[in-house]
């Protein structure tokens, strides 16, 4: 009893990146038959951003393809620095993929470390990508992120190249227990000719309320 109690003292003592006061998620699943390609897929969650920000008592939202703590959505991937071509070689450490929109990171609370998030939903750019502060030290040990701003990289050794604008705090995605993952966050967009997953149709809505 007294090893539990231990535990569950460490573990609420942790801080998990993000805010989970005041904060409510729920996910949807977009039909084929009625969003049959990416421009109608990126315009529904637009939409849906723009009018669930206009409700009373909505503080900030966001939308994205994974949730902290939640085993859904796991998308890991190699991720090869452009500046270091040795990766190219092997297999280089493995990042969580998530999918998202500028507003996701100030809904959830993880804060802004160096660069900018990304624009509104309809007029973010598909090579532009967000990196978690774990990726910034793994590749250019950057604990500060301005080194890593401006980097680019691909998700594949001979893919398309993506851009570094942004690099946000650490989350703890897979258990409190364990050390903050290494996150890459790209922007929903359609965009077909870059991996075919990067335009998701299920996502989670986040919503931060004022009480």
């Amino acid at each position: 009893s007294g090893l539990l109690i231990r535990t569950f003292q460490q573990l609420n003592a942790v801080r998990p990146g993000f805010n989970p006061e005041n904060l409510a998620t729920v996910w949807m699943s977009l039909p084929a038959a009625r969003y049959p390609n990416d421009t109608a897929v990126v315009r529904f969650y637009t939409q849906l951003l723009d009018r669930t920000q206009s409700l009373p008592g909505i503080h900030a939202v966001g939308i994205a393809s994974r949730l902290p703590l939640v085993p859904r959505g796991m998308n890991q991937n190699p991720f090869y620095p452009e500046d270091d071509p040795s990766y190219a070689m092997r297999i280089p450490p493995l990042q969580i993929f998530t999918t998202t929109d500028g507003g996701y990171f100030r809904t959830m609370g993880i804060p802004l470390l160096a660069g900018r998030t990304f624009n509104r939903l309809d007029a973010q750019r598909f090579d532009e990508a967000i990196i978690s502060q774990a990726t910034a030290i793994q590749f250019w040990k950057d604990s500060t992120g301005q080194r890593a701003l401006g980097k680019r990289f691909r998700s594949l050794p001979g893919g398309s190249l993506f851009t570094v604008i942004g690099v946000v705090g650490n989350a703890r995605d897979t258990a409190l227990a364990a050390p903050p993952s290494q996150t890459v966050y790209f922007p929903q967009v359609p965009s077909p000719n870059v991996f075919s997953d990067q335009t998701r149709t299920t996502m989670a809505l986040v919503v931060r309320t004022q009480g």
